[in-house]
């Protein structure tokens, strides 16, 4: 196995294991305050652009070509929440056992 390899291996595994230590600590949280992270993190998504909100604008001016671009970038805002609002909510069935194959580790089988 060269160098590389072994890097792209561990790097795997860090994000793994951060992901899960993520819902972990979301499960745990207050509903309020998970959806105010989620909230904050649609709004930086938002702020800093990327490929998905820049999807996510281009398909909205496409279908809303009157809005000016201060209109424009509130609806992106305003989608990004509305699409990150599933995970704080997913957070709590997740937590009694009411998912199966959530990613989030082992639940009750119904």
């Amino acid at each position: 196995m060269n160098v590389r390899t072994l890097v792209d291996a561990v790097n795997g595994k860090l994000s793994i294991a951060a992901y899960r230590a993520a819902w972990r600590a979301v499960r745990l949280m207050p509903a309020g305050a998970a959806y105010r992270l989620f909230d904050l993190a649609a709004d930086l998504m938002a702020r800093q652009g990327g490929k998905g909100p820049a999807r996510m604008r281009a398909n909205y001016a496409r279908v809303r070509p009157e809005l000016d671009d201060g209109a424009l970038n509130a609806l992106v805002r305003a989608g990004l929440r509305s699409y990150l609002e599933v995970c704080p909510a997913t957070r709590s069935a997740c937590r009694i056992g009411r998912l199966r194959n959530c990613g989030h580790g082992a639940h009750r089988q119904r």
